[in-house]
């Protein structure tokens, strides 16, 4: 071998189970940052879709009291109606 050639580095990891790297405590914080924050998407996810449905119960509420507050006011209009009837 020469003085100047380069040896290649030795892989003692493949060589001894006990020797591999454990991983580092910022990258066991970076893997549970990312599973948290995979969960908070999926609740953000779910809480935007029951938004959604809310909404569509709200409008559904919504439309429904408008219909009976319209019967409500042709019920009242008949009522008066029908006292003026009976006065005269």
């Amino acid at each position: 071998m020469k003085k100047n050639q380069l040896t290649p580095p030795t892989d003692y990891a493949s060589q001894n189970p006990f020797l591999e790297e454990m991983p580092s405590e910022l990258e066991m914080a970076r893997h549970e940052f990312e599973r948290e924050n995979a969960k908070l998407l999926q609740d953000i996810s779910s809480l935007q879709e029951e938004n959604y449905q809310l909404k569509i119960d709200v409008q559904i509420e919504n439309s429904r009291t408008e219909k009976v507050q319209k019967e409500v006011e042709i019920t009242r209009k008949d009522l008066r109606d029908l006292h003026l009837e009976n006065k005269k």
